[in-house]
Parts: C-alpha cells; sequence; structure tokens
C-alpha cells in the first residue's frame, strides 16, 4: 500500500513513517510535483497528486492542508483514497485552563496563573502544534508550533504582541508533564516509545471516548491526565 505524508518537514514525520512499516511511505515534499500549502486548491491538487501516484491513504501534517482535506473527504473516498484525520473537528480533546484573544489578556493571565512561579505551556488554541513551555532561560528558538518546546517572556512578546493575534491556551504544568505522538487507526493505537501501564490506560480511555477517531494525533499529559490531544499539524 502507497502512503502519503505530506511533509518531511515536520518534527514527528519521521515517527510517523517508523509506525508505517509495513507500508511504502512517500514524502509530498520530496516530489516536484507535490502542490505547495498555500495553493488555493490545495485539496484537488493532492488529489491529482494521489491519482498520479497511486496513492490510498493520505497524512496531511500542514494546518492548512488539515483544514482544506477535511471538507474533501467524501470526494476522496470516491476515488478509493483515505484521509486519515477525524472527520468532525481538528481538536479531540482540549483541557486548557484559560483561552485568551489578546497579549494583554495573555500576560494579565499568565500573571494570574502564577506566572514565573508557575510553570506554565501555551498552545494554538486552533489545534496547531505542541504545547511550548514559558522559561525565561531559552535563548533561541525555531519554527513555532513546530519545533519550539520552550520559549521566554521576551520571545512570546515577540511573537504574539502584534495586531494578528493568535488565539492562545494556557495550561498550568506544575506536575509531570510530557508529549508525545500516537498513530490512531481501527481503535487501536501506535506509539514509538512505550507507555506505563497507568498511562497507558488514560490515554485508551480518553481515544475511546471519541468515536471513528483515526490518523496521527499529538497528546499531552500532566501526570496521568490528558490535557490535549490534537491531530499533528503545524
Amino acid at each position: 500500500m502507497k502512503v502519503l505524508i505530506t511533509t518531511s518537514k515536520h518534527i514527528a514525520s519521521f515517527q510517523l513513517a517508523s509506525l508505517l512499516k509495513n507500508d511504502e511511505v512517500l514524502f509530498g515534499d520530496h516530489f516536484k510535483d507535490f502542490p505547495v500549502t498555500d495553493n488555493n486548491s490545495i485539496a484537488h491538487e493532492i488529489l491529482k497528486f494521489c491519482l498520479d501516484h497511486q496513492i490510498t491513504k493520505v497524512f496531511p501534517l500542514t494546518f492548512a492542508e488539515v483544514t482544506e482535506l477535511r471538507k474533501s473527504m467524501i470526494l476522496f473516498d470516491e476515488f478509493g483514497i483515505e484521509i486519515m484525520l477525524n472527520a468532525e473537528e481538528t481538536e479531540v480533546l482540549n483541557e486548557a485552563n484559560k483561552t485568551v484573544s489578546s497579549f494583554m489578556e495573555l500576560s494579565t493571565s499568565l500573571i494570574g496563573l502564577g506566572y514565573p512561579n508557575t510553570r506554565v505551556a501555551v498552545a494554538n488554541a486552533d489545534g496547531r502544534g505542541e504545547l511550548i513551555l514559558i522559561d525565561d532561560a531559552v535563548k533561541n528558538n525555531l519554527q513555532i508550533w513546530n519545533q519550539v518546546k520552550t520559549i521566554n517572556f521576551n520571545q512570546l512578546g515577540k511573537w504574539f504582541n502584534q495586531s494578528n493575534f493568535q488565539t492562545v491556551a494556557l495550561y498550568p504544568v506544575v506536575e509531570d508533564f510530557r508529549q508525545f505522538y500516537i498513530l490512531i487507526e481501527n481503535e487501536a493505537f501506535q506509539l514509538v516509545n512505550r507507555l506505563d501501564d497507568a498511562v497507558y490506560g488514560t490515554v485508551k480511555e480518553s481515544i475511546q471516548s471519541t468515536k471513528n477517531l483515526k490518523g496521527f494525533y499529538h497528546v499531552a499529559l500532566l501526570d496521568q491526565s490528558v490535557l490535549r490531544i490534537v491531530n499533528t499539524s503545524f
């Protein structure tokens, strides 16, 4: 079976590929005829690519692709191509403490949550990317929502103190905090690294509470509580 992972640039692209060891995996961005993400007809262009390359399953890993392909799942299905997405929402589970819609509200909310004495993580409220820990010891960073694990408050201001503020979700993370990726298919899931039994059971229960869930997902855990499960995209 030929499987398409739309980009190799996501931090977890090769984790996903390793879980698809029984399939022939193609990375879209390794092909000259694969459409660019900002293409207005991205879904139809990806469909053409899939038909040209005999693709039967697609894992979209950029947010624009997730948004557009979700609208076209029935069309792909007519051609025997499965889009590996939850059909209803990008966000599966979100236990954010607060969602803010301006930088002033972000700053005030951080103080209200006890920052800097309390560890706080931020995430894109639309379900894009991972949680990012605020840590003032951090000096450098890469691409937000994809490769950034930590960020200091000054960098937070540079990214978010703008007129086009991205709505942000806040999570106090005072206990054991970890993040990982899972492949969900046919009501079962696979991980690159093994979880202990208690955490595995917690994740399994959260996943089973959402029917027909499939695709590659990012999970954020606090101790043994699931904070967030979203489709893996940046």
